[in-house]
Formats: structure tokens, C-alpha cells, sequence
């Protein structure tokens, strides 16, 4: 049951998130190049607002939501695996989904890493592992298993829905 009711949470949070972008993208007609900014843009302000409910209404302290400050070390980590991923996701080529997403592979690399090492980066870190993370592991009671390698329950149900929701994309 704690299961249903925290993918539902997290359901319910990524449809309020994305939902007003979609929306707005959808009324405007915008290719993949002018829609992704639009869908960072909106769905980024979207989970700050939620965020920042959370933290008014429901008890949750920016730290229980990731905006905890972080070593150096560990930003430089973190933007090093990133640009890693990246560079690795462009090399495996053109995807098999929209092809409309090929356009996306004309932009400049300046364009490219704002877009997509910076904004995405941003948006899916406070949307996914700050909020609803968070949610999750508040609904789930923060289950994890101890052993040889720690598994958390709510990582792996957000790793999973952030992978869904990028499979029609094929990105």
C-alpha cells in the first residue's frame, strides 16, 4: 500500500511539473529545438513552486530536498561524469524516436551544453532526486536494504520513472 500511494505521489508531482510546459508547447506548435527550452524553463519553475510548498506546508526542510551545499570535490565530480554522459550519449548517434529530435543535433556545442549539461541537468536534479525523491522516500518511510551496496527504494522508483519518461523520446 505505502508503495501505491508513493507512486502515485510522484506521478501526481511529475504531471504537475511537466503538464503547464507541455500545455504551452503543445498551443505554440514549437519544434524540439525552441520546445526544449520552454519544457526546462517552465517545468523548472513548476517544482521550485512545489518545492516551496512542500517546505511551507508540508514539513519538508530545504535539506530533505537535496538544497543541501555540497563540497567541491563533489561538484566537480558531478559536472565531470555529467559532461562524461554526455559526450557518451552523443557519440552513440541519432536516435531511433521522433525524427524531429535530429534537429536537436545541429545545435552548437555551446547550445548543446547550456541546454542540456546546465538547464537539464538543473531542472531533472531539483525535480527528480530533490522532490521527488524526497516525496517518495517520506511515503515509503526512506526504505532501504543494508547491504553490500545499499538499495533505496525510492532512488530506484524515481531512476525508473525518470527512464520511462525519457523512452519516447529515445533519448
Amino acid at each position: 500500500m505505502r508503495f501505491v500511494k508513493a507512486l502515485g505521489w510522484a506521478l501526481l508531482l511529475l504531471v504537475a511539473c511537466y503538464l503547464p510546459a507541455v500545455v504551452v508547447v503543445d498551443a505554440l506548435g514549437l519544434e524540439p529545438v525552441s520546445a526544449v527550452p520552454v519544457i526546462l524553463g517552465i517545468s523548472l519553475i513548476a517544482t521550485v513552486g512545489l518545492m516551496s510548498l512542500l517546505t511551507a506546508r508540508a514539513s519538508f526542510t530545504a535539506r530533505d530536498l537535496g538544497l543541501a551545499p555540497c563540497s567541491g570535490s563533489q561538484a566537480l565530480l558531478a559536472l565531470a561524469a555529467g559532461a562524461a554522459m554526455g559526450l557518451l550519449a552523443a557519440a552513440g548517434g541519432a536516435q531511433d524516436g521522433d525524427p524531429r529530435l535530429l534537429e536537436l543535433e545541429k545545435l552548437p556545442i555551446w547550445r548543446t551544453a547550456v541546454l542540456f549539461w546546465l538547464g537539464a541537468s538543473i531542472q531533472e536534479e531539483f525535480l527528480f532526486r530533490g522532490m521527488l525523491q524526497s516525496v517518495v522516500a517520506r511515503a515509503l518511510g526512506g526504505a532501504t536494504t543494508a547491504t553490500a551496496i545499499t538499495f533505496s527504494c525510492p532512488a530506484a522508483l524515481v531512476a525508473l520513472l525518470f527512464g520511462a519518461l525519457h523512452l519516447p523520446a529515445g533519448l
